[in-house]
């Protein structure tokens, strides 16, 4: 019995964007420290992606009374990056925004042997 509708599965769906290959040297940390707010992680995110920039990995941590996001993500140029914790700190809840070296920057060479 073939039915006319049918579709094979996935012929409809977009393809996934490939995002751009970043060293992890190149990599800058995002810190935001903010008051208490279920919103504050989607309005950080959504602010981060409108200046083009992608998060590679969201951290959040919570205190009593403050909560503090780290978000890693590509270098931006100066004025982006300034244009950026302007925005940023704009919102109502944000207590401090800053950009800090990577992790991975002053990590350790190690190597292993097998």
């Amino acid at each position: 019995m073939e039915d006319e509708d049918f579709a094979a599965p996935g012929a409809g769906f977009p393809v996934a964007s490939e995002f751009q290959k970043i060293a992890r040297a190149n990599l800058i940390l995002l810190r935001v420290e903010t008051e208490h707010c279920a919103l504050v992680l989607p309005r950080l995110l959504t602010i981060v992606a409108k200046h083009g920039a992608t998060a590679f990995t969201v951290h959040t941590r919570h205190d009593n009374l403050i909560k503090r996001i780290e978000i890693e993500m590509a270098n931006p140029t100066n004025r982006a990056a300034t244009l950026l914790l302007q925005e940023l700190r704009r919102l109502r809840n944000v207590r401090q925004a800053r950009f800090d070296s990577s992790p991975y920057e002053n990590a350790l060479q190690l190597s292993v042997k097998i």
